[in-house]
């Protein structure tokens, strides 16, 4: 019968059009740009105008805790800065602009307690967004303190 690259071709082009929308994908995606973000570490104090205020970058988590009301959130990237502020980041992986709904206030509104009841800290906490587009203003846009767009990991 003898090789037929077309048809190995075509194979590959079907595989990668219907995987490109599979769960999996969609999970490396969001891991893939997470790293991104985390690479970019003087684009992102940059993008927040704190390029000059000096900072301690951390990940963080904490035990789910009943009695304290701790929910055992992690969380990837914190900035915790001199000027009495820590950024809890949220790093949203879209293939379109992001539209903010109630799960994700929800989830921030939790880590940012929770962070503040283990924590004890006197520190600001605000909500940041890194996303690939643009963000939606929805009825929980006014809920993120600060946006940051993945064009700006790149400036």
């Amino acid at each position: 019968m003898g090789f037929r690259p077309w048809v190995i071709y075509k194979y590959d082009e079907n595989y990668w059009k219907s995987a490109s929308n599979s769960g999996e994908v969609n999970a490396w995606s969001g891991v893939a740009f997470e790293r991104v973000c985390l690479e970019h570490l003087p684009q992102i104090k940059k993008a927040l105008g704190i390029s000059g205020v000096q900072t301690d970058v951390n990940s963080w988590r904490c035990e789910e805790d009943s009695e304290k009301g701790l929910q055992g959130p992690q969380i990837d990237l914190l900035i915790v800065r001199k000027d009495q502020v820590i950024n809890v980041f949220e790093m949203k992986y879209c293939k379109s602009d992001f539209s903010p709904g109630l799960a994700f206030d929800k989830d921030m509104r939790r880590r940012i307690a929770d962070l503040g009841i283990a924590t004890k800290t006197k520190y600001a906490i605000h909500s940041t967004l890194i996303t690939t587009y643009e963000v939606k203003e929805t009825s929980y846009y006014g809920n993120i303190q600060a946006v940051i767009t993945a064009d700006k990991l790149f400036d």
